[in-house]
């Protein structure tokens, strides 16, 4: 038997997650962005240069799996033996209040939370992180089940607020899943055009409006 590590990287964030597992496993490398901890309420992150989500105090736990991931970079420090399971917490929709759940996410437990777009987008859900200010900018998250979650963007980042949910609201609320329960690996979305046809437009250009472009300052 061998050990898989697990690697979380980004902007020299490592992160390494262990479980066992059977001879011959291929490496699986997760990414998820510079995460401080802080004290204070901050809005939770959707970070597109994570493919894993990262559990704050913004979160309650719900489950814990066996697995354990050890993360370095938070405050600078290495943090090992983290647990990976299920958190959830209150997020507003257009239908009220809901009950968020999030599978596989790593169970830090202060700070901010990270979302991983591509892990919510795996699920079905439509996460669009684009500012109104920007051409198909939506700012909001429709999950699979028909729910729109409003995002923020500050200072350039989006954000979701989240907070920890009561008993009494886990068990009143609706609940909406926002990842899979299966173990989340990121490499299902791989994949690198072989060819041109590929990605260029069927008339074998596109078409280029440089002028178009300052008309708009």
């Amino acid at each position: 038997t061998t050990k898989e590590w697990f690697h979380l990287v980004t902007f020299g964030v490592l992160c390494q997650s262990r479980q066992h597992d059977f001879a011959n496993s291929a490496h699986l490398q997760y990414h998820v962005s510079f995460h401080k901890a802080s004290s204070g309420h901050s809005l939770s992150l959707i970070d597109r240069g994570a493919n894993g989500g990262v559990a704050g105090d913004d979160v309650r736990i719900l489950f814990r799996t066996n697995r354990t991931v050890d993360i370095k970079g938070i405050d600078n420090h290495h943090v090992n033996n983290i647990g990976i399971g299920t958190v959830g917490g209150v997020v507003t929709t257009q239908h009220g209040p809901v009950i968020a759940i999030m599978h596989q996410y790593a169970l830090l437990g202060k700070g901010a939370s990270i979302h991983s777009p591509c892990q919510l987008e795996w699920y079905k859900n439509d996460v669009n992180d684009k500012s109104i200010h920007v051409p198909g900018g939506k700012q909001q998250i429709k999950t699979l089940d028909g729910y729109t979650i409003p995002l923020i963007v500050k200072d350039g980042l989006t954000r979701l607020d989240i907070r920890p949910h009561t008993d009494r609201e886990f068990d009143t609320l609706p609940h909406v899943f926002l990842t899979s329960e299966l173990d989340w690996d990121p490499t299902v979305l791989d994949h690198a055009f072989d060819n041109e046809a590929e990605w260029i437009e069927p008339d074998g250009h596109t078409d280029l409006h440089p002028n178009n472009l300052f008309d708009e300052f």
